[in-house]
């Protein structure tokens, strides 16, 4: 069983994915590769993601003093299409866990289709990201750790989308990675996506 540090801390590193689109709402199949670069946040993009939303309020004080109590990633990616089609995008990401939120007014719900059960050793929070992938600005969404199975999911919520992406650690260079994309405010699924990861 990894710690919520443990788990976070195998993530660093530069990796090489796979992935296979399935749009449902047309039967479109797309596949790509992409190159991920992941890195310990910055202080100063710590400092940025937990000040950028006035709608939550961290307890600041304890996160400075105790900073392993969340977790960070600075990302560089660059992905291509089968098609030839490119992307590449840099980003900060952060891991707050519940107990360190202080206010929000803002119900951050997950989606009634979320898959991860709700199961006492499981932590969760707030993710915080400075862009979002579907949709320009500050992203935030909620997230939830299962030590048990080294499973991260990740629920994103767009202003016409919500994106639920979970990560498998299977071993210490490989991981799964499933995306589901719900249309707002439908919640119907127009998105499936599956890949597989590994470190380089």
């Amino acid at each position: 069983m990894l710690s919520f540090g443990e788990f976070f801390y195998l993530c660093y590193g530069v990796w090489q994915i796979e992935r296979t689109y399935h749009y449902l709402t047309t039967g479109e199949v797309e596949r790509s590769h992409t190159e991920y670069d992941v890195q310990p946040l910055p202080d100063s993009g710590r400092d940025f993601l937990l000040h950028c939303k006035t709608d939550l309020q961290f307890d600041v004080t304890t996160l400075r003093s105790h900073p392993a109590v969340m977790a960070g990633f600075a990302i560089a990616f660059k992905t291509v299409s089968e098609k030839g089609e490119q992307l590449s995008m840099e980003l900060h990401a952060l891991f707050v866990p519940d107990q360190h939120v202080l206010h929000t007014e803002t119900d951050y719900a997950l989606p009634p289709c979320a898959v991860m059960p709700p199961i006492p050793e499981n932590i969760t929070g707030y993710y915080l990201r400075n862009k979002g992938y579907s949709e320009t600005g500050i992203a935030i969404g909620r997230f939830c750790y299962q030590p048990t199975r080294h499973i991260l999911e990740m629920t994103t919520y767009y202003q016409k989308s919500i994106a639920v992406d979970q990560m498998r650690l299977v071993d210490h260079s490989t991981r799964l990675r499933t995306i589901i994309t719900y249309s707002r405010p439908e919640q119907e699924i127009t998105l499936i996506g599956f890949g597989v990861e590994q470190r380089i």
